[in-house]
Protein backbone atom coordinates (compact mmCIF):
# COMPACT_ATOMS: atom_id res chain seq x y z
CA UNK A 1 0.00 0.00 0.00
CA UNK A 2 1.35 3.48 -0.96
CA UNK A 3 0.30 6.30 0.90
CA UNK A 4 -1.02 9.45 -1.02
CA UNK A 5 -2.14 12.78 0.42
CA UNK A 6 -6.06 12.22 1.43
CA UNK A 7 -5.63 8.59 0.18
CA UNK A 8 -3.63 5.82 -0.78
CA UNK A 9 -3.33 3.23 -3.23
CA UNK A 10 -3.22 -0.50 -3.37
CA UNK A 11 -3.55 -3.60 -5.84
CA UNK A 12 -2.92 -0.71 -8.54
CA UNK A 13 -6.37 0.66 -7.50
CA UNK A 14 -6.39 5.01 -5.93
CA UNK A 15 -8.57 5.41 -2.78
CA UNK A 16 -9.88 8.17 -1.32
CA UNK A 17 -10.15 8.11 2.51
CA UNK A 18 -12.69 8.48 5.13
CA UNK A 19 -13.91 12.04 5.40
CA UNK A 20 -16.69 12.88 7.99
CA UNK A 21 -19.60 10.68 7.85
CA UNK A 22 -18.31 9.44 4.57
CA UNK A 23 -16.53 5.95 4.13
CA UNK A 24 -13.33 5.38 2.22
CA UNK A 25 -14.07 4.55 -1.51
CA UNK A 26 -12.31 3.53 -4.75
CA UNK A 27 -12.31 6.86 -7.02
CA UNK A 28 -9.94 5.09 -9.76
CA UNK A 29 -6.93 2.97 -11.12
CA UNK A 30 -3.20 3.77 -11.81
CA UNK A 31 -2.18 4.28 -15.24
CA UNK A 32 1.02 2.93 -16.99
CA UNK A 33 2.25 1.82 -13.74
CA UNK A 34 2.51 5.92 -12.65
CA UNK A 35 1.35 6.45 -8.97
CA UNK A 36 2.23 10.36 -9.70
CA UNK A 37 0.77 11.03 -12.94
CA UNK A 38 -2.50 9.47 -11.92
CA UNK A 39 -3.29 10.98 -8.40
CA UNK A 40 -2.27 14.20 -10.14
CA UNK A 41 -5.83 13.26 -12.07
CA UNK A 42 -7.52 13.08 -9.64
CA UNK A 43 -6.00 16.29 -7.03
CA UNK A 44 -6.84 18.37 -10.10
CA UNK A 45 -10.71 16.69 -10.21
CA UNK A 46 -10.80 18.25 -6.68
CA UNK A 47 -9.23 21.59 -7.79
CA UNK A 48 -11.89 21.67 -10.44
CA UNK A 49 -14.57 21.68 -7.76
CA UNK A 50 -12.95 23.70 -5.34
CA UNK A 51 -12.67 26.22 -8.11
CA UNK A 52 -16.46 25.72 -8.66
CA UNK A 53 -17.48 26.51 -5.26
CA UNK A 54 -15.65 29.40 -4.83
CA UNK A 55 -17.00 30.40 -7.75
CA UNK A 56 -20.38 30.45 -6.91
CA UNK A 57 -19.86 31.54 -3.10
CA UNK A 58 -17.79 34.88 -4.74
CA UNK A 59 -21.44 35.23 -6.90
CA UNK A 60 -23.30 34.69 -3.85
CA UNK A 61 -21.78 37.08 -1.82
CA UNK A 62 -22.23 39.54 -4.47
CA UNK A 63 -25.59 38.87 -5.50
CA UNK A 64 -29.28 40.78 -4.19
CA UNK A 65 -31.60 37.40 -5.12
CA UNK A 66 -29.28 35.22 -2.93
CA UNK A 67 -31.45 33.04 -2.05
CA UNK A 68 -31.72 31.24 -5.97
CA UNK A 69 -28.87 30.13 -5.05
CA UNK A 70 -30.47 27.58 -2.80
CA UNK A 71 -30.70 24.82 -4.58
CA UNK A 72 -27.23 24.84 -6.61
CA UNK A 73 -25.59 24.49 -2.94
CA UNK A 74 -27.55 21.85 -1.82
CA UNK A 75 -27.04 19.96 -5.30
CA UNK A 76 -23.21 20.61 -4.98
CA UNK A 77 -23.40 19.58 -0.86
CA UNK A 78 -25.25 16.27 -2.31
CA UNK A 79 -22.84 15.69 -5.11
CA UNK A 80 -19.17 15.69 -2.68
CA UNK A 81 -19.76 12.20 -1.21
CA UNK A 82 -19.98 10.71 -5.09
CA UNK A 83 -17.13 13.12 -6.51
CA UNK A 84 -14.07 11.56 -7.58
CA UNK A 85 -11.15 13.24 -6.55
CA UNK A 86 -8.40 14.26 -4.21
CA UNK A 87 -8.55 16.84 -1.45
CA UNK A 88 -9.71 18.43 1.77
CA UNK A 89 -13.40 17.46 0.84
CA UNK A 90 -14.50 18.47 4.98
CA UNK A 91 -13.45 22.03 4.60
CA UNK A 92 -15.30 22.12 1.17
CA UNK A 93 -18.76 21.01 3.16
CA UNK A 94 -17.68 23.53 5.78
CA UNK A 95 -18.05 26.34 3.09
CA UNK A 96 -21.26 25.09 1.47
CA UNK A 97 -22.80 24.62 5.00
CA UNK A 98 -22.21 27.99 5.66
CA UNK A 99 -23.56 29.66 2.74
CA UNK A 100 -26.62 27.13 3.22
CA UNK A 101 -27.15 28.54 6.43
CA UNK A 102 -26.81 32.29 5.32
CA UNK A 103 -28.58 31.72 2.39
CA UNK A 104 -31.40 30.30 4.74
CA UNK A 105 -31.53 32.79 7.29
CA UNK A 106 -31.59 35.58 4.34
CA UNK A 107 -34.84 33.43 2.93
CA UNK A 108 -36.69 33.85 6.26
CA UNK A 109 -36.04 37.54 6.93
CA UNK A 110 -36.68 38.19 3.16
CA UNK A 111 -39.85 35.74 3.87
CA UNK A 112 -40.82 37.38 7.35
CA UNK A 113 -40.80 41.47 5.40
CA UNK A 114 -42.89 40.13 2.51
CA UNK A 115 -45.50 38.69 4.95
CA UNK A 116 -45.39 42.18 6.98
CA UNK A 117 -46.19 43.70 3.77
CA UNK A 118 -48.91 41.69 2.50
CA UNK A 119 -50.09 42.31 6.02
CA UNK A 120 -49.81 45.74 5.17
CA UNK A 121 -51.25 45.40 1.45
CA UNK A 122 -54.62 43.39 3.24
CA UNK A 123 -55.40 46.57 5.22
CA UNK A 124 -55.21 48.60 2.23
CA UNK A 125 -57.80 46.79 1.00
CA UNK A 126 -60.01 47.29 2.95
CA UNK A 127 -60.22 50.66 1.86
CA UNK A 128 -61.81 49.62 -0.82
CA UNK A 129 -65.27 49.83 0.50
CA UNK A 130 -64.43 53.59 1.45
CA UNK A 131 -63.45 55.07 -2.06
CA UNK A 132 -66.61 56.41 -3.70
CA UNK A 133 -65.56 56.59 -7.28
CA UNK A 134 -65.32 53.18 -8.67
CA UNK A 135 -63.08 54.35 -11.40
CA UNK A 136 -60.65 55.35 -8.56
CA UNK A 137 -61.37 52.18 -6.36
CA UNK A 138 -60.53 49.91 -9.63
CA UNK A 139 -57.35 51.61 -10.03
CA UNK A 140 -56.73 51.35 -6.56
CA UNK A 141 -57.70 47.41 -6.53
CA UNK A 142 -55.32 47.07 -9.70
CA UNK A 143 -52.30 48.12 -8.11
CA UNK A 144 -52.50 46.33 -4.71
CA UNK A 145 -52.56 43.48 -6.99
CA UNK A 146 -50.23 44.03 -8.84
CA UNK A 147 -48.29 45.07 -5.75
CA UNK A 148 -49.13 41.61 -3.96
CA UNK A 149 -47.95 39.99 -7.04
CA UNK A 150 -44.84 41.76 -6.79
CA UNK A 151 -43.94 40.65 -3.43
CA UNK A 152 -41.91 37.77 -2.86
CA UNK A 153 -42.56 34.13 -0.65
CA UNK A 154 -44.24 35.08 2.56
CA UNK A 155 -43.55 32.41 5.48
CA UNK A 156 -45.35 28.93 5.05
CA UNK A 157 -47.34 29.06 7.98
CA UNK A 158 -48.79 32.04 6.99
CA UNK A 159 -49.49 31.61 3.20
CA UNK A 160 -52.55 30.27 3.38
CA UNK A 161 -54.32 32.68 5.49
CA UNK A 162 -52.87 35.33 3.87
CA UNK A 163 -53.67 34.41 0.12
CA UNK A 164 -57.24 33.42 1.62
CA UNK A 165 -57.61 36.84 3.17
CA UNK A 166 -56.37 39.32 0.13
CA UNK A 167 -58.25 37.60 -2.87
CA UNK A 168 -61.18 37.32 -0.84
CA UNK A 169 -61.27 41.39 -0.71
CA UNK A 170 -60.40 41.70 -3.91
CA UNK A 171 -63.26 39.70 -5.09
CA UNK A 172 -65.60 40.89 -3.13
CA UNK A 173 -64.58 44.56 -4.41
CA UNK A 174 -65.08 43.10 -8.36
CA UNK A 175 -68.55 41.51 -7.15
CA UNK A 176 -69.86 44.74 -5.76
CA UNK A 177 -68.83 46.49 -8.94
CA UNK A 178 -70.38 44.39 -10.87
CA UNK A 179 -73.66 44.09 -9.22
CA UNK A 180 -73.73 48.10 -8.88
CA UNK A 181 -73.45 48.44 -12.56
CA UNK A 182 -75.74 45.19 -13.18
CA UNK A 183 -78.60 47.23 -11.06
CA UNK A 184 -77.36 50.31 -12.80
CA UNK A 185 -78.17 48.49 -16.21
CA UNK A 186 -81.01 47.05 -14.80
CA UNK A 187 -82.64 50.67 -13.92
CA UNK A 188 -81.54 51.98 -17.13
CA UNK A 189 -83.56 49.39 -18.94
CA UNK A 190 -86.62 49.63 -16.91
CA UNK A 191 -86.46 53.64 -17.21
CA UNK A 192 -86.41 53.11 -21.07
CA UNK A 193 -89.78 50.81 -21.18
CA UNK A 194 -91.24 53.11 -19.32
CA UNK A 195 -90.35 55.64 -21.90
CA UNK A 196 -91.18 53.70 -24.95
CA UNK A 197 -94.35 52.62 -23.07
CA UNK A 198 -95.11 56.58 -22.67
CA UNK A 199 -94.60 57.17 -25.98
CA UNK A 200 -96.95 54.54 -27.64
CA UNK A 201 -99.74 55.67 -24.89
CA UNK A 202 -98.71 59.46 -26.09
CA UNK A 203 -99.29 57.90 -29.95
CA UNK A 204 -102.55 56.76 -29.06
CA UNK A 205 -103.56 59.07 -27.13
CA UNK A 206 -103.27 61.26 -29.96
CA UNK A 207 -105.32 59.07 -32.27
CA UNK A 208 -107.77 58.77 -30.06
CA UNK A 209 -108.23 62.66 -30.17
CA UNK A 210 -108.07 62.90 -33.92
CA UNK A 211 -110.59 60.87 -34.18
Amino acid sequence: MTEIPFGYVQAGKIFRREWGEYPEREIGEVRDDDIEKSTAFFVEKFADLSQSIDQITETIDQAENQGSYLMKLIHLKEHLPEHDGLGDYSQLLSTLLHYEKLIRSKIDENRARNSAIKDALIDEADELEEIVSWKEATEKAHDLKARWIKTGNVEEHKHEELETAFWNKISTFFERKKQFYEDKQRLTDYWKRKYEELVVEAENLSKFKGK
